[in-house]
């Protein structure tokens, strides 16, 4: 007994359990924020200054566009960038040791500026032998739509000579069956070759032989080969053409005369062959220069005044016609003002280069006259909108809840790049997202940039873009970057198609339903090649 209590007494009481280990500390993410340059801002060509603070709890790795950035202690730093003119894009990360990467992007347009109130950029439409055989089938088609017994009325008599045998022809109606123009270039001129078929003439015929009176009706029908050469000079800011050296062939004609004395026979073939050359010979000095005019005209002058729902006023004012052995080139100046609205674009001055026109025909469009356009829709807020969920499809119908709206803000005007290629991009798209009573709820700023190719109702359509997304401010929400992103493509698509509606303003070679085969970007100017379905209408 006592030895149980010996033993019961000499029994430790068991260790207390140790404490968990501290969890270890949670490795956060840098925090970037940029003081300069602030969004949408527009750099006149100096220097741009980026400066921010990188902070985190060990050491931070900064790089602005690629290029190593040295921090402060306090984790401020400050670079200086020289960018070319058009849309930058400014991409800061702020990277950890452990390979966190915080990553803010921001665009800014870099100048020189100019305002988009009117100033004028080069454009040329440029018609090699192909182009010139479709414009002459369009002149032909104009030239068959006027009244061609009008024309030869206006001139009667055709033939007149008063005396005992004498007589006078008075064009009564004329048919033409076909009627082709043909145009070749040449240095200085374009021969121009009318061919006539199948022509009929009807004349009202008085005559008096042995000093008695008769009339009698007289048909003509031939065919004729008209040739003249075509000038043009630029006058009153229109292209003005003329002829000369035009010379009218005829095939034998064959006269229905009825019951006419021998004497008065021999007189009328004389004179009515006479007659008939003249009055085509007039008729293609006096009809045929006005319709030239119209058809040269309509190959710089954009049809349309309105675009995206806003007056533009298009001034095209040639300033240079030029015909060599290869073509034609027809270079003008244009300004697409839109009304009640003055934005700034990249001013980018340029003179089409000397080159001979191509096989059929191309189109030179200046980027500043496209972006002068695109720079005043921007001030005109004709790109903003505002979407409705049921707009964004599939994407909509899963963020129902408290998102209802996505409001989209342009923060620069759309700028387009024309050199080894041709490039749109937007900067700093703005996406706002709203609950139903208008409050917001995330901000997200996105840059997009897209190669342009044919599309297929437009001359220039955009590829799919490339997109960078930005939340604007931590707080959280029903969007998250890969939604963002995918609904920035969807707001891409609708603002491309605004582009293409824009850029579809832009002059194409008028001559009927044209279809550009290719475009490409060249000197600052956007080249529409149109060489391969250029058809009369």
């Amino acid at each position: 007994m006592l030895g149980v209590l010996v033993l019961a007494t000499c029994a430790k009481p068991p260790p207390a359990p140790r404490p968990p280990p501290p969890p270890p500390p949670v490795d956060l993410a840098p925090e970037l924020a940029i003081v300069q340059p602030e969004r949408g801002r527009f750099v006149d060509g100096e220097p741009l200054v980026v400066a921010g603070r990188a902070r985190d709890d060990a050491a931070v790795r900064v790089t602005v566009n690629g290029a190593a950035v040295t921090t402060a202690p306090d984790g401020s730093f400050t670079t200086t960038l020289r960018l070319p003119a058009g849309l930058a894009t400014i991409e800061t990360h702020a990277i950890d040791a452990t390979g966190h990467d915080v990553r803010d992007v921001r665009s800014v347009l870099v100048g020189p500026f100019a305002s988009s109130d009117g100033a004028r950029a080069p454009i040329a439409v440029r018609l090699g032998h192909g182009g010139l055989a479709t414009l002459g089938q369009a002149l032909g088609a104009a030239a068959r739509s006027f009244d061609v017994t009008a024309a030869a009325r206006a001139h009667n008599p055709v033939f007149e000579n008063g005396g005992c045998l004498g007589a006078r022809a008075d064009v009564a109606d004329v048919a033409i069956g076909k009627l082709e123009v043909a145009l070749a270039a040449r240095p200085g001129a374009i021969a121009m070759t009318i061919g006539v078929d199948d022509l009929v003439a009807r004349f009202a015929v008085s005559y008096e032989v042995a000093c008695l009176s008769g009339s009698t009706t007289v048909t003509v029908r031939t065919s004729a080969l008209i040739t003249s050469d075509l000038a043009a000079t630029i006058r009153d800011r229109r292209v003005r053409t003329t002829l000369s050296n035009t010379r009218v062939t005829l095939d034998t004609l064959q006269l229905e005369l009825g019951g006419v004395p021998g004497p008065i026979e021999d007189l009328l073939r004389r004179a009515i062959t006479g007659g008939v050359e003249h009055a085509l010979q007039t008729i293609v000095a006096t009809r045929v220069p006005p319709i030239a005019d119209a058809q040269l005209a309509a190959l710089l002058a954009p049809a349309a005044v309105s675009v995206l729902g806003h007056a533009v006023t298009v001034d095209v004012v040639p300033r240079r016609f030029d015909v060599t052995t290869t073509g034609v080139t027809v270079v003008a100046e244009a300004a697409l003002v839109v009304a009640s609205a003055q934005g700034r674009y990249v001013a980018r001055p340029t003179s089409l280069p000397a080159a001979s026109p191509p096989a059929a025909a191309d189109a030179w469009i200046a980027v500043d006259a496209i972006d002068q356009l695109l720079a005043g829709l921007w001030a005109a807020h004709a790109f903003d909108r505002t979407i409705a969920l049921d707009e964004l499809g599939m994407i909509g119908t899963l963020l129902k809840g408290r998102l209802h709206t996505v409001d989209v803000a342009f923060s620069l005007p759309p700028t387009l790049r024309a050199d080894a290629g041709l490039e749109l991009a937007i900067g700093d798209l703005i996406l706002t997202a709203r609950d139903a009573a208008g409050a917001e709820l995330q901000r997200f700023a996105i840059s997009l940039r897209s190669a342009l190719t044919i599309g297929p109702t437009h001359a220039l359509a955009t590829n799919e873009p490339t997109v960078l997304v930005q939340q604007l401010g931590g707080e959280a929400g029903p969007l998250d970057a890969a939604v963002v992103e995918l609904i920035a493509r969807g707001v891409w698509s609708r603002a491309a198609a605004a582009v293409d509606e824009s850029l579809a303003q832009i002059a194409v070679p008028a001559l009927g339903p044209v279809r550009v085969r290719a475009v490409t970007g060249q000197d600052d100017f956007v080249v529409l090649d149109v060489a391969a379905e250029l058809r009369a209408p």
